[in-house]
């Protein structure tokens, strides 16, 4: 107990050092607390999809690297669900931003673009509403 009581009079008598210790210390929580949080969700945590070890990702990208004009991912996703034989079913995404316009302003929103059977390949589901359908096309 005399040990606890001689701390805090030191502490209070050396404000500055009291500062940088109570800073390290809580700088020291924090980083481990992110470290922790983010082992935690990618390695510990199972992925969402039905079969991880059956799904690849493949990007399309032209032998000279250069950039596609937006409409040729999409040619060249159907001739892959046409052409592949090496896999059960190809579905694509693409990446989107947009702008919601409300009565107050607009939000900025992101959000996946998605091929008809990406929920089946993925196998999951919507968070809301439902999968599509055949007659969506």
């Amino acid at each position: 107990m005399n040990d606890l009581k001689f701390a805090s009079r030191q502490l209070l008598k050396n404000p500055g050092f009291t500062a940088v210790a109570v800073l390290t210390l809580a700088l020291g929580i924090g980083a481990t607390a992110a470290v922790c949080s983010l082992i935690q969700g990618v390695l510990l945590t199972p992925p969402l999809y039905r079969k991880p070890g059956q799904l690849i990702l493949i990007t399309p990208e032209s032998l000279d690297r250069r950039h596609h004009r937006r409409g040729l991912y999409g040619k060249q996703w159907l001739e892959w669900q046409k052409e592949a034989k090496s896999f059960k079913a190809v579905a694509g995404y693409a990446w989107g931003f947009c702008f919601l316009l409300l009565p107050g302003g607009s939000e900025s929103l992101q959000g996946l673009a998605v091929t008809s059977d990406y929920f089946r390949v993925l196998g999951i589901q919507p968070a809301l509403g439902r999968t599509f359908v055949d007659a969506d096309g």
